[in-house]
């Protein structure tokens, strides 16, 4: 488990989507998704006490299952579940500069594990079955402890690792519900109700603490552009950065200024529930050409080429494509500064009808902007 200016090598196996110090970020859909995610909790709950026909049919139809397919559901359950807890202790001891991640892993994972132990004693009116030992013999509580825990842990820990980290963790997690089922090990409704459990537990402790927002490295990037064949001397981040992307300025090794927007791969703000709510709640639609990173940056390029085509003043095209970290970036010619680093009184009607003659040139192109701010107008000389 590697630590440090994350990306910023393209050997090895990378877990973290970012260096240990980047900025975190309060995202607004965590909130969103834990109040939607207890109000399936909730549902579930109305059918989850003891003798529940759902459950019950359920378990009689694993009973009918081989022998050797309940046991590897078993052994899959218990892969599953433990994973997170080699994550966390991987975190802990291991990238030990990770310690605030590691504080929000157990914080999930405790959380979890208290509002499991309510959620036991309302319902059932005991204490939890943990399933570690004799998992032949099913667990009925609700929810399951291990998958609750499990779960939290891992949503906690999601932000900050990279994408194939990510999926490759609920990838075992996922399993272990299904594992669970199959294996006999607990019920339908406690084991998806774990899943929920753990899911809140963690939304919340990633919006009280933030999360990393997984933005490439400037190191990473570098190599990224070197992938496309753009040697940089220098590259720096702008002040301000876009919710779903990532914009640089630089200078090549040839003395050229640039600019340069990304799409990083490992980006949490790149999550399909993350575009959804800022579609819905923002009106964004800086996402509307589809969830593909090299798609999105690929139209924007085509974009660029056909307005230069028919006469509309845009930065020129450098390169556009994606790395071999699956990072999409897109580089053009960088101008002076922009309408919004220009003072107001600065501003006159020979700026506004320059400004207004752009827009027009460009919709007789047959294109449409979709974000037209003071940010997207380039000022140069």
């Amino acid at each position: 488990m590697t630590d440090g200016d994350a990306g910023s090598t393209t050997s090895g196996i990378q877990f973290f989507s970012a260096p240990s110090d980047a900025p975190r970020v309060r995202w607004r859909s965590d909130l969103v998704a834990a109040g939607l995610t207890a109000i399936l909790l909730l549902l579930l709950i109305l059918v989850a006490g003891d003798g529940s026909t759902f459950d019950n049919s359920t378990l009689e139809f694993i009973g009918t299952l081989p022998g050797w397919l309940r046991w590897l559901g078993q052994a899959a359950y218990l892969v599953g579940v433990w994973y997170p807890l080699v994550l966390l202790i991987g975190v802990g001891f291991v990238a030990r500069r990770r310690l605030e991640l590691f504080r929000d892993m157990l914080l999930a994972g405790a959380l979890a594990a208290v509002v499991a132990l309510v959620l036991t004693q309302l319902i059932n009116e005991r204490w939890p079955e943990f399933a570690f030992l004799d998992l032949p013999q099913t667990r009925t509580t609700f929810p399951a402890f291990f998958v609750t825990t499990a779960s939290a842990i891992q949503a906690a820990a999601s932000p900050w690792l990279t994408a194939p980290v990510r999926k490759f963790g609920w990838t075992l997690i996922l399993a272990a519900v299904a594992a669970s089922i199959v294996g006999g090990v607990t019920t339908v409704s406690a084991s998806l109700g774990g899943l929920l459990v753990g899911l809140i537990a963690a939304a919340l402790i990633r919006y009280v603490f933030g999360t990393s927002a997984g933005l490439p490295s400037t190191g990473r990037l570098r190599e990224g552009l070197a992938d496309l064949g753009v040697e940089m001397e220098t590259l720096t981040y702008f002040d301000e950065q876009p919710l779903a992307a990532v914009v640089l300025k630089g200078t090549s090794v040839d003395g050229r200024e640039l600019f340069v927007y990304g799409l990083g791969r490992d980006a949490w703000s790149s999550r399909r529930w993350t575009r959804w709510w800022r579609t819905a709640w923002y009106q964004d639609d800086g996402s509307q050409f589809g969830s593909d990173r090299r798609q999105q940056v690929e139209h924007e390029g085509l974009a660029l080429l056909l307005a230069e085509r028919r006469g509309v003043s845009v930065p020129e095209l450098v390169t556009v494509g994606t790395t071999r970290l699956d990072d999409a970036l897109l580089v053009t010619d960088m101008c002076d500064h922009t309408l919004a680093g220009i003072d107001a009184e600065a501003i006159d009607d020979q700026l506004l009808d320059r400004a207004w003659g752009l827009l027009g040139d460009l919709h007789a192109a047959g294109i449409s902007h979709g974000s037209l701010d003071e940010i997207h107008f380039w000022v140069d000389g």
